[in-house]
């Protein structure tokens, strides 16, 4: 192991130094705290051993320092004649230290103890690597289903990619959702609608309130659909729980279970929050402007008031952040004579179509219109403002 020995009274930091270093450690020793705070941000090591040579209270603050800039560096062992107080034990263990060796120097003890030190540092080694192995599973598990959404419509993994990143701004701006949550909120955001996987396309195209005979059944079923997938994998059963939550709404008349308020976990909140703004933007086509006045028509009835103060928020900073954009989005119906592309319109294959500062004219726009109904471009141009 690479140890630091922090030691005025050369008596005890001797002999550690020679002890630790017979024994296949390499050993840094110094005696000031500030010179030692300076080493350990720029070096890394396994263990730290404070020997007596100055107050308790200076070995507190030194040890609370180094847990606070660096967690890796854990302070260990104490070389103490007595703890002053229980008071002042346990300010040491919140200190990071956790093991104290009362002088004179046993070598025998002190070997012990280092062994002890070695042997949990390897365990939080090996737990550190698994636990990055864990999360680079989940994330890659995430990222694979999302995919799978994307192959099935490309429409719906476009919708789920944008809910997932604004269902995780969301969550980062509400006081109640700790960061430990932000990993599931995004997962369960981007893999919302993946049990829409196998339903008839002519019921996704549709309004729930178009939707006839068993189509309406169908479509409410993907929620279910949507826990059952993820479920059957252990890391993703917290992101099934909100998935299967999504469409439930404040007022008790979501689906599939008809919860309300306080029954519906904040994430399975945030995701529905972010799902409605989407909607509204992306399929409803609402002016930013107006999205306001419809997002008030839902506080307290389809959407918890905080988050429709977070989405007001949200909304608003997307419009400044359009009022600093040189062009804007226009959907094709919304095309009109005499707007001007400001970017190259391009089939999806990566043909070229149109070029950018063409001026657009009753005949381009129907062109333009006419590639989309075929499917070579997409929905949306860039006109100038």
């Amino acid at each position: 192991m690479h140890i630091l020995v922090l030691g005025a009274d050369k008596s005890l930091s001797g002999p550690l130094e020679k002890h630790l270093t017979l024994w296949g450690h390499t050993v840094v020793v110094l005696t000031d705290s500030q010179r030692a705070m300076e080493t350990i941000e720029a070096t890394r090591f396994d263990m730290l051993i404070v020997a007596q040579g100055f107050p308790e209270e200076e070995a507190v603050d030194f040890c609370g320092q180094v847990k606070a800039a660096r967690a890796e560096h854990r302070p260990y062992l104490l070389l103490a004649d007595r703890i002053a107080s229980p008071e002042m034990a346990d300010r040491l263990l919140d200190s990071g230290l956790n093991d104290v060796i009362s002088p004179p120097l046993d070598p025998a003890v002190l070997r012990m103890k280092v062994a002890g030190a070695a042997h949990q540092h390897a365990l939080e080694q090996d737990l550190n690597r698994k636990m990055v192995a864990i999360r680079r599973n989940y994330y890659q598990s995430v990222q694979t289903l999302g995919q799978l959404i994307d192959t099935y419509s490309d429409g719906v993994g476009a919708h789920c990619r944008r809910v997932g990143q604004l269902a995780l701004s969301l969550a980062k701006r509400h006081p109640k959702v700790g960061a430990e949550d932000y990993p599931v909120i995004e997962a369960a955001g981007l893999l919302h609608d993946i049990g829409v996987i196998g339903l008839p396309q002519p019921v996704l195209k549709k309004r729930r309130t178009e939707l006839a005979g068993n189509e309406g059944v169908l479509y409410r079923s993907h929620c279910e659909r949507g826990e059952a997938i993820l479920g059957q994998m252990d890391l993703l059963r917290p992101v099934a729980r909100l998935v299967r939550m999504h469409h439930e709404q404040y007022n008790g008349r979501g689906f599939p279970d008809g919860l309300k308020n306080g029954q519906i976990p904040i994430g399975a909140a945030i995701i529905a929050a972010a799902t409605l703004y989407d909607d509204l933007v992306h399929r409803e086509h609402t002016d930013p402007k107006r999205i306001p006045e419809q997002l008030q028509r839902c506080r307290g009835y389809q959407v918890r008031p905080d988050l429709v103060e977070l989405l007001l928020q949200a909304n608003l900073e997307l419009m400044q952040q359009e009022n600093q954009r040189l062009d804007r989005m226009v959907y094709m119906d919304d095309l009109q004579a005499g707007m001007v592309l400001t970017r190259e319109v391009q089939m999806k294959g990566g043909a070229f179509c149109m070029a950018a500062h063409t001026p657009l004219c009753n005949d381009s726009i129907e062109k333009l219109k006419n590639y989309y109904e075929m499917g070579n471009i997409t929905n949306k141009v860039f006109v100038k403002k």
